[in-house]
């Protein structure tokens, strides 16, 4: 297995068990799967959707990793994007949180996500429904630019 893909898997251990021990489902998708399952060197994003419950996903994340010493969280509210930034290693690792349901399926079960390494990922098929989505979003974004001129 590739170093890059090794240190992600690192840092997505690490932010499971954090997530874990605060009862938060959670699954990572990305490219960090298809290096997994194909031992491929190529590996360059890394995604965790997590489920809200009583609380929005991001505030969950936030208050999970508040007392590491090897995470951060960086919120951007005008993009409506979190980021868990691991920096045990060096150079630290971004992972980018995700709302299920918004990324995903609605809920992380047994159904929806599967162990790989000890590490939740998504099945197959919501990675692959996952990704088809954002396909479908961004040729809808480009075919709406077109006709807006």
């Amino acid at each position: 297995m590739a170093s890059e893909t090794r240190r992600l898997l690192e840092a997505a251990m690490a932010l499971s068990q954090l997530l874990s021990m605060h009862a938060i489902p959670h699954a990572f998708h990305g490219s960090i799967l298809t290096a997994v399952i194909s031992d491929s060197p190529r590996c360059d994003e890394i995604y965790c959707i997590v489920e809200g419950g009583s609380a929005h996903p991001f505030r969950r994340v936030r208050q999970a990793v508040a007392n590491s010493e090897c995470f951060t969280t960086t919120h951007s509210p005008w993009s409506n994007r979190l980021h868990a930034t691991y920096r045990r290693l060096i150079p630290a690792i971004e992972i980018e949180i995700l709302p299920a349901g918004e990324h995903g399926p609605r809920r992380l079960d047994n159904s929806t996500t599967m162990k790989v390494k000890g590490i939740p990922f998504l099945t197959l098929s919501e990675f692959v429904r996952d990704k088809l989505k954002a396909w479908a979003m961004q040729v809808r974004s480009h075919l709406l630019a077109r006709l807006l001129g």
